[in-house]
């Protein structure tokens, strides 16, 4: 506790140190001005002056932070100075104002004391009406409730190589932050308010057909992860997990894995990214405590790793200042996307000078363990003998990427296959992202405009059906992108398109040339690659509909719901399966069966 205590207290005592020097010196040369007046001490007066002026440079030099090196004196002296000279300045025109509404109020009041007393109450009035409206004006920032945004119309939205796009859902999501995928292809939507929604495309149609809240009262969740024991989820100082123990679609249970986190201690900067590795265990991606300063909390500008039950939490990497999305990488590793600091200062090594801004890009990240990705000492490509890791690629300065996936559908062109999709929020942007890999830490790569239009794209993710689901922060809005299986129609005319007769006699050929690989000549299984489909109570839940649209989209091997880590490829592998042959294998499926 003392020790807490001591590490709260020293930089507040530092800085009074640091400011009492300031204002010591400020006084020394205020007198030798004084005594440089006098006739007989000019000397001694320049003497003082001189003394005091270049301690005090020199101490200003010391406490700042330079391009070739850090501060000696870890003190925001430059903002404390500069600070101190806005308050003189200040107390400065406050005092001449005032002085100014006596003598206005002196003179038109007269001899009347009402007179002077309207008077002067009328001009400050005035002041604080002035100044509050110009400060209004120019500062004022509105609570994330308060914002409400007209979507822009869909057929404004451009998508490369004319790719469908509409509308998924826009009636009851507020501000969504996250998605995820549902063992029953459902998806979950959390909101900055507090709220995880269930969402399900019963149809197939590419829009929501039912929207169900699944918790509220969360603290800013920005990040989810589903699993087997529940659904996982950041808040803004930790990660919890959601259950939802009997079955009705509502969380009732909440624990929480892992606490301690920074909180929002600057803007948006908090527990994020979340996903599962190959390894089983969670990655989570904290951002720092401060726009451009050395981090000094245990667990902000770092990628953590902790086992789900929140036993032996551990740094992954550092030098990230804000991560946003995390995804694991084929082959081992992550890809993370990271949000550069303002510009007033680039780095703890760039002078801290709002009137030079230097903009800074955004970075899409290989991470590898233990490694440091340069935050806050470079940024973009650093300097060979950094010690710290290049990007694969940069983003603009201040396009602020918010939401990454790699595309695992088959629904977009072939070229898409396998590339990145990062959403860019403050540019109304997705970018694809082709990466190569060079060596066993480095990717290369290069993006391209993929859509553009979507306001405040927070998230996306793969949706079922080999297309893209991508949230609109600005506008309340969940977007699907890609072609459809069933294309919507009025509700008064719509009517469920009849199942295709399933041969199981066809389909256990099907079966034998496409799935026995894996799953075995009768579906009894193989060891480490393919689960016994005989005894399967996945398989007996699901509805022919549901199977043939789950080998349609097949399963990678990060997904944390395969548990077998090996990929289940979109329709087996065999791109030329038709639907028909697909329900053929389903009905050999549904006679397998014990």
């Amino acid at each position: 506790m003392m020790q807490r205590l001591l590490s709260l207290l020293a930089p507040l005592i530092a800085s009074l140190f640091g400011l009492s020097l300031l204002f010591f010196a400020a006084a020394w040369m205020l007198a030798a001005v004084y005594r440089f007046g006098k006739k007989r001490a000019r000397v001694s007066g320049v003497l003082v002056f001189v003394t005091a002026l270049a301690g005090t440079g020199i101490f200003l030099y010391l406490t700042a932070s330079t391009a070739a090196r850090r501060a000696y004196i870890n003190l925001p002296m430059r903002e404390l100075a500069i600070g101190v000279g806005l308050i003189a300045a200040s107390a400065i025109v406050a005092a001449a104002l005032a002085f100014g509404v006596y003598k206005l109020a002196e003179r038109l009041g007269g001899n009347s004391d009402l007179r002077f007393g309207l008077t002067a109450s009328f001009s400050i009035a005035v002041l604080f009406a002035v100044v509050g409206y110009g400060l209004y004006l120019t500062t004022f920032t509105p609570d994330l409730d308060e914002v409400s945004v007209v979507a822009t119309p869909i057929e404004k939205i451009v998508v490369a190589d004319n790719i469908p796009i509409q509308v998924f859902e826009n009636a009851v999501v507020q501000q969504p932050t996250a998605l995820e995928i549902g063992p029953d292809n459902e998806l979950y939507v959390a909101g900055i308010g507090g709220s995880i929604w269930i969402m399900r495309d019963d149809d197939l149609n590419g829009a929501a057909d039912s929207v169900a809240e699944f918790a509220s009262g969360l603290k800013q969740p920005e990040g989810l992860a589903w699993s087997e024991a529940g659904l996982y989820v950041t808040e803004i100082d930790k990660l919890v997990l959601l259950k939802d123990t009997n079955g009705d679609g509502v969380a009732d249970e909440s624990q929480v894995i892992v606490d301690g986190f920074p909180g929002e201690e600057y803007a948006f900067h908090q527990s994020n990214g979340l996903t599962f590795g190959p390894d089983g265990r969670l990655y989570i991606g904290v951002g720092s405590t401060t726009d451009h300063r050395p981090e000094t909390h245990p667990l902000a500008a770092r990628i953590l790793s902790v086992n789900p039950d929140g036993s032996d939490l551990k740094v992954y990497a550092t030098g990230l200042r804000n991560p946003f999305g995390i995804i694991p990488a084929p082959g081992g590793g992550f890809f993370a996307i990271d949000n550069g600091s303002s510009g007033c200062i680039d780095t703890a090594t760039q002078v801290d000078d709002c009137s030079n801004k230097i903009d800074v890009p955004e970075e899409l990240n290989y991470i590898v363990e233990g490694k440091d990705y340069g935050f806050p000492n470079y940024f973009g490509i650093p300097p060979q003998d950094s010690g710290t890791q290049p990007p694969v690629v940069t983003f603009v300065d201040h396009s602020a990427p918010a939401g990454i996936d790699f595309y695992a559908g088959d629904a977009f062109p072939t070229k898409y296959k396998g590339q990145l999709f990062v959403s860019l929020w403050a540019r109304n942007e997705i970018h694809s992202v082709r990466v190569f890999r060079i060596d066993s830490e480095h990717f290369v790569g290069a993006s391209r405009l993929f859509i553009s239009g979507i306001l405040g794209p927070s998230a996306l993710l793969n949706s079922p059906d080999g297309g893209l689901y991508v949230a609109s922060f600005s506008s309340n809005t969940i977007y699907h992108i890609g072609p459809v299986a069933n294309e919507a129609v009025p509700a008064a005319s719509a009517t469920p398109a009849p199942l295709l007769p399933g041969d199981a006699t066809k389909g256990q050929a099907l079966f034998a040339a496409t799935c026995s690989a894996c799953h075995g000549p009768t579906g009894e299984g193989v060891p480490s690659l393919g689960k016994d489909l005989t005894t399967s109570e996945w398989v007996a839940g699901k509805s022919d509909k549901e199977l043939v649209e789950f080998i349609k989209v097949g399963r990678p091997e990060n997904d944390p719901r395969n548990t077998t880590g090996v990929t289940m490829p979109p329709n087996g592998g065999n791109p030329a399966l038709s639907e028909q042959d697909l329900y053929n294998i389903v009905a050999y499926l549904r006679e397998i069966q014990k």
